[in-house]
């Protein structure tokens, strides 16, 4: 520990509100200590609270710490402590040390006003919140799949039952609901991508020798001179930079050197050369040919601001530096840098490389029909559920249960499924030829006809498109409504009592614009749905 401390010329730590000192635990070293605080106090009138800080020691006799603690007042603290919310450990983290973690997320999501949240309430605090609490140890830990795992069953309880204690019902796989919006998901990231997005951080910092202690502490310590890539993992290595030499096969791939006098830059084993990293490409035998050591710098190869290269003994050194042929030459003077392929910046970015990192499928022709800026979230997130045919219809109720009354509540003679709901059924079909007539779309009978119509007609972003996006979102929701008011209160509304509800709805909506852009035709529009004066205040 001693000699690390040297390796990195480290003193002392200084954070916000707390100084770490290192001392060698002698009496003397710290009679020394004592007097510079002393000598502190006087100069700026801040004195140290003996009481109120601790001692950490390691390698100590018991007898010494008590000497220690008995001179001085120190209290003796013993390791982990937590720090910042999270605890200081060089282990794995352990259930004890996670439970704060989970615990946070739990009460955040039991409390009173979330109990009364609707499904898109949910959503905003799960994406908000309970993900930002999840983030801040995202990007300090690895966090072990149990916990993730946890986490995840967590948020998936609490969109779909408002509660973390109920994991049933789940009307959509958490996997498809960590698809981004534009892929049919709702938009939350999956914590097993985030958290390894997070770590690479520490990779690229690193490589890049950003000014940090940990940096400086890994390189004197662990690297001693030697390239990320080919190093060890050594039998007695802490969890967690085990964890970070696994990530490798990722990480190489994310990283390219930008050629510069070449002095950082490993000749076979860094992603400098237009082919590849060397050794990846050619193996070791175009080293041993070369005569050049296994931890070569590319400077061994350079002469100024050209190459230098020993005689080719073998086809694929002429290869490599044909390769190079009027397309990379090495830079005198200037430093070799790093260049995060993720990154349209080149330098790392969380989002960026959560985005590389993340599974993918094909887009969804309408993802702006239902996910737009002026939408209103609530019938948004019903809309998306309706699309998915993931609302609890009768039909669907009775696949689980064979006793249940399948037959719409709308019009009593067929099935109540999705398609039925919204398009087939008589009492529907009103509402939506009053509404096609408002806002002038064609109606049809399918959802694939009506989202590809619609898919063509949002990618705009005018009034009209708004009037169109926000009367559908809300007109689904409304059906939906009236249909589980019948369920549930035995309360009938008219096809004209839900039109009202949705203009309503739409109308306050606008109100809340700053001035839209209008036209001849979204004033047209306007006044058909009853909110022309709206439009034009």
């Amino acid at each position: 520990m001693k000699l690390c401390i040297v390796k990195v010329q480290l003193t002392h730590l200084c954070f916000a509100d707390d100084l770490i000192i290192f001392t060698d635990g002698s009496l003397s070293s710290v009679a020394a200590i004592d007097c510079v605080l002393k000598e502190f106090y006087v100069v700026s009138g801040l004195k140290v609270n003996y009481s109120k800080s601790e001692i950490f020691t390691c390698g100590l006799s018991l007898l010494a710490v008590q000497n220690l603690t008995a001179t001085y007042g120190f209290k003796a603290g013993s390791l982990p402590v937590r720090y910042l919310g999270v605890p200081l450990i060089t282990g794995r983290l352990t259930d004890k040390d996670l439970k704060p973690l989970i615990s946070k997320i739990t009460d955040r999501m039991n409390s009173w006003a979330s109990k009364h949240l609707s499904f898109a309430g949910r959503l905003q605090l799960i994406t908000s919140i309970i993900q930002g609490i999840s983030n801040f140890w995202c990007s300090t830990f690895i966090l072990p799949k149990r916990v993730i795992k946890e986490v995840e069953k967590l948020c998936s309880s609490f969109l779909w039952n408002g509660s973390a204690n109920n994991a049933k019902g789940a009307k959509v796989n958490w996997p498809s609901v960590c698809y981004p919006k534009q892929e049919g998901g709702l938009g939350i990231k999956s914590l097993v991508q985030w958290n390894k997005a997070c770590i690479l951080r520490f990779i690229w910092m690193l490589f890049t020798k950003a000014g940090s202690i940990w940096v400086a502490w890994v390189h004197a310590y662990f690297l001693k001179g030697k390239s990320f890539w080919s190093v060890k993992i050594p039998n007695d290595a802490s969890w967690g930079w085990r964890k970070l030499l696994k990530l490798r096969p990722q990480a190489k791939k994310l990283m390219l050197h930008s050629l510069g006098d070449g002095e950082d830059t490993f000749l076979w084993l860094d992603h400098w050369h237009p082919s590849g990293p060397l050794i990846d490409v050619y193996g070791d035998s175009v080293m041993k040919s070369s005569g050049l050591p296994y931890n070569a710098k590319v400077s061994t190869v350079v002469q100024g601001n050209y190459w230098n290269w020993p005689l080719a003994r073998s086809q694929q050194l002429v290869q490599i530096q044909m390769a190079l042929f009027d397309k990379l030459y090495p830079k005198e003077g200037v430093k070799d840098s790093i260049i995060w392929l993720p990154s349209r910046s080149g330098t790392f970015n969380t989002g960026s490389t959560w985005h590389w990192l993340r599974e993918r499928q094909d887009k969804v022709p309408w993802h702006r029909l239902v996910w737009f800026s002026q939408s209103i979230p609530k019938h948004s997130f019903i809309s998306w559920l309706a699309i998915h045919d993931r609302l609890t219809t009768r039909a669907r109720q009775k696949k689980w249960a064979a006793n249940i009354n399948d037959t719409c509540l709308f019009c009593n003679s067929e099935a109540e499924t999705s398609a039925h709901l919204f398009f087939k059924c008589s009492y529907t079909k009103q509402v939506w030829h009053k509404l096609c007539e408002m806002v002038g779309i064609p109606f049809t009978d399918t959802w694939q006809e009506l989202l590809a119509w619609m898919g063509k007609k949002v990618r705009r972003k005018s009034l009209y498109t708004i009037l169109i996006k926000l009367s559908w979102t809300t007109a689904v929701s409304h059906i939906w409504r009236e249909r589980n008011r019948r369920v549930h209160q035995q309360s009938f509304h008219s096809m004209e009592k839900i039109v009202q509800d949705i203009q309503f709805d739409v109308r306050n909506k606008i109100l809340g614009f700053a001035k839209p852009k209008t036209s001849p035709l979204s004033m047209d529009i306007a006044k058909r749905c009853g909110i022309e004066a709206v439009v034009k205040s």
